[in-house]
């Protein structure tokens, strides 16, 4: 006795593929950092691997075996072994077989349920009645996804959370990508309407029938104006060529049309598509939100200069290709996005190439090639009109999903959008059928059983290592708007441990617990008030923070030893950890070197890495002085050494971007430590005139003025420091040493009145008291260099 029937495990399997369908383009959750494409992603994989199960469990009650025959079967292993190969040699293996950071679209998890989809779908979607229910689900989904992407673009919020409270927020991801979905469903909803006929058509009649030809209008209207308001030229040229393949297709056999009137519509859309791609005046000036992506000849050299580092045949990973831009990225972009990184290049397949390799793509151009010719071949040349119906609808928005892949990139609702319109070619361009019957081969019985014991474990062992890792990542985006809220630094670090230990293989969560344990180590550093008073409990608590907190940034790099991230964050650790740490400026310094490897066009790393050069030499100085003569000469070398790869390092950063003002101010600051006064000025003044508005900067030029204390630089930084308190009345030490100035030039009313603020924004301090009451009984300074001191806040 069952419960079950295999007819009804099969229905399940349908309607599982259809829930897909309808809330492939709607679904996001709240929970995790990603709302979109890692929520999809899991979608995606739930609901495949489910319908997986049901319908190898329907020919396990079947007694049968009911599959198509010939190259159908070795397909999904061109798929799989396109990115499977080349991710056994990625620079970032989680990236490449599970997906993050929004690269989910390309792991070899996601491309593994995309294969098996397409399989279900090429043998259990042969009738034209799962046809037309998925289609209709198609039709609504769509519709809702895109009344949800007008109603943010004008201001109304359907969701309470907070991300979704952006203007140009959608379901599906970027507008554009929006737009391509929206694009891709009107062509294929207009064959459906082209080549609708009473009792032989794709849509239902009656009143379900009148529902999706309103759904229809609606996508048609929502396509266009979604392409009024972006008007890119790539997306019109997606919706022309999606047309002119509709019509070309058309051209074959345009006898099958019942009513031909209707073949206008394209030619008419086509028309209009030409003028505003042409360059017509925006009709819809709606604010949207700046897309920025590399430009076409920037992703080519990307590409060349990857098969140059890796290997050709295999790429860099897939997901990879935002490691690939990092590091072989050109000096034109930091004059605009120098901080910018791309996680995809100029369109899809540009973002393939690189990260898949030649192999890769080559077993992708198989799986295309395939479909290609079949569908095509049976549209020209059908042999009833059955066939050709359903080759033909679904055929148009598959060859303009392949027209977007080469001038737009991709995300997770279009790379599943095309392996479900993959899935609906296939159940109808192959139509041999291979039936096997297990009563009659005890040993195929054998099997069946075997692979469908496997398929449970499989799906069993899946399914918990998904719910694991999404709770990993719900409790990293616990942590994440836990410190956003200013939540107490231990919760933080208790969310992240726990993010951690459920998903060990996440280098971001290691990196976010580092740096969180660091805070941690200085906040209980802050508590103790001098080393006298550190017992021994407290002492070894610390000490196993530092630990903590040392093991998990190195996890980090291990984990992910391509990410310039991971070495950041492990460099500006061991940065911190230089005056407890004995080796700690080695391993900063080669972290940092590290990072300035794998992106070695970013000013920003050039600079950190020379500050971290300083704070060494900072910690050598007062070795300087010692008693001890040979200790005192090699401190002095090692000193020198530090100072001038320091100074090194921020001519490297200031030669990949000439206005980036961080390295100016510590190249001046370098130079003052070499006593190269006037060069330090000249750079800090130089500073002034990239960032006319930065306090600290105004008044560490004041400093270098006092300092040198040449012809007309005691006025030049009276100047500087009343400039910045203009900027900035609260700072303290601005007119602490602005009170010195004014008491030198004997000018004590000014003074008093100075060091009146200071003691109104510090009332607790002593020194400014004394000094406060010193100048108010005329007494000063015995030399002008006790009062350059600055005041300890």
């Amino acid at each position: 006795m069952t419960f079950v029937s295999s007819k009804q495990l099969q229905s399940l399997t349908r309607t599982l593929v259809y829930l897909l369908i309808f809330f492939l383009p709607l679904f996001f959750l709240p929970f995790t950092l990603d709302p979109l494409e890692f929520n999809k992603q899991t979608l995606l994989l739930v609901l495949t691997f489910v319908a997986a199960l049901s319908w190898f469990g329907s020919m396990l009650l079947d007694r049968r075996i009911e599959l198509k025959r010939g190259l159908i079967n070795v397909l999904p292993f061109f798929l799989i072994s396109a990115v499977f190969f080349p991710a056994l040699y990625s620079v970032a293996p989680y990236v490449s077989w599970v997906g993050s950071h929004r690269q989910e679209y390309t792991s070899v998890l996601t491309v593994v349920a995309c294969a098996l989809l397409f399989y279900i779908m090429a043998n259990v979607f042969t009738q034209r009645s799962a046809h037309r229910v998925a289609h209709a689900v198609w039709s609504l989904s769509t519709f809702l996804t895109g009344i949800i992407g007008v109603c943010s673009l004008f201001g109304v919020f359907l969701f309470p959370f907070d991300f979704a409270h952006i203007k140009g927020f959608n379901t599906v991801g970027t507008l554009s990508s929006l737009t391509i979905y929206l694009t891709v469903t009107t062509i294929f909803l207009c064959a459906v309407w082209m080549s609708h006929r009473k009792g032989d058509s794709i849509m239902h009649d009656g009143a379900l029938g009148f529902f999706e030809r309103f759904l229809m209008g609606g996508v048609f209207f929502l396509t266009f104006f979604f392409q009024l308001v972006i008007d890119d030229s790539r997306l019109w040229v997606v919706f022309i060529a999606g047309l002119v393949i509709l019509l070309t297709l058309s051209c074959f056999r345009i006898q099958d049309f019942s009513n031909r009137i209707r073949l206008w519509w394209p030619v008419f859309f086509l028309a209009v598509s030409f003028i505003f791609w042409l360059g017509f005046p925006k009709l819809l000036p709606v604010e949207i939100p700046l897309e920025v992506l590399p430009s076409h000849a920037s992703s080519s050299v990307i590409i060349q200069r990857t098969f140059e580092m890796y290997s050709s045949s295999y790429g860099s990973g897939p997901g990879t290709y935002l490691f690939d831009h990092n590091q072989f990225r050109g000096l034109d972009l930091n004059k605009t996005f120098w901080n910018v990184h791309f996680d995809r290049a100029s369109s899809h397949i540009m973002t393939l190439i690189p990260t898949v390799g030649i192999l890769g793509m080559f077993f992708l151009a198989i799986f295309v090639l395939f479909l290609f010719v079949r569908s095509f071949h049976q549209v020209v040349y059908p042999k009833t009109r059955a066939q050709w119906l359903e080759s033909f609808i679904h055929s148009c928005p598959w060859f303009t999903l392949l027209v977007s892949a080469a001038l737009a990139p991709w995300d997770m609702t279009l790379t599943v959008s095309f392996f479900l319109f993959s899935g609906f070619l296939a159940s109808q361009v192959i139509q041999e059928t291979k039936v096997s019957t297990s009563r009659s081969t005890p040993v195929l019985s054998f099997m069946i059983s075997f692979l469908f014991f496997l398929c449970v474990v499989f799906f069993f062992s899946g399914l918990f290592f998904t719910v694991q890792r999404y709770a990993a990542d719900v409790a990293f985006t616990k942590a994440i708007r836990l410190d956003r809220e200013k939540g107490t630094l231990e919760d933080i670090v208790i969310s992240l441990e726990r993010a951690a230990t459920l998903n060990r293989f996440h280098d971001a969560y290691y990196r976010s617990l580092a740096e969180a344990l660091l805070l941690r180590v200085n906040e209980q550093i802050g508590t103790v008030d001098s080393v006298n008073s550190l017992n021994s409990e407290s002492s070894q608590y610390i000490q196993s923070l530092i630990v903590a907190c040392v093991n998990a940034t190195v996890r980090a790099t291990e984990l992910s030893p391509s990410q310039v991230l991971n070495w950041v964050s492990r460099g500006s650790i061991y940065r911190e950890l230089i005056p407890l740490m004995s080796d700690a400026t080695d391993f900063a310094l080669s972290a940092y070197q590290k990072a300035v490897q794998l992106e070695p066009q970013n000013p920003e790393y050039w600079t950190q890495l020379g500050m971290t050069y300083l704070v060494a030499a900072s910690h050598v100085q007062p070795l300087l002085g010692s008693q001890d003569q040979s200790l005192a000469a090699q401190s002095q070398q090692t000193y020198q050494q530090f100072v001038l790869g320091a100074e090194s390092s921020f001519i490297e950063a200031i030669k990949r971007k000439v206005d980036y003002a961080p390295a100016h101010f510590q190249l001046a600051l370098t130079y003052q430590r070499q006593n190269r006064l006037d060069d330090a000025i000249g750079k800090m003044e130089s500073v002034t005139t990239y960032n006319p508005l930065d306090v600290g900067v105004h008044f560490q030029l004041a400093l270098l003025y006092l300092n040198r204390a040449g012809e007309g630089d005691l006025e030049r930084a009276q100047k500087s420091l009343e400039y910045t308190i203009q900027l900035a009345p609260s700072y303290s030490n601005a007119h602490w040493y602005l009170a010195s100035i004014y008491e030198h030039q004997d000018k004590m009313a000014q003074a008093v009145k100075e060091i009146e603020v200071v003691l109104s924004l510090n009332p607790d301090n002593p020194v400014v008291q004394v000094r406060l009451e010193n100048l108010s009984m005329g007494r000063v300074g015995e030399q002008w260099s006790e009062t350059l001191e600055p005041l300890d806040l």
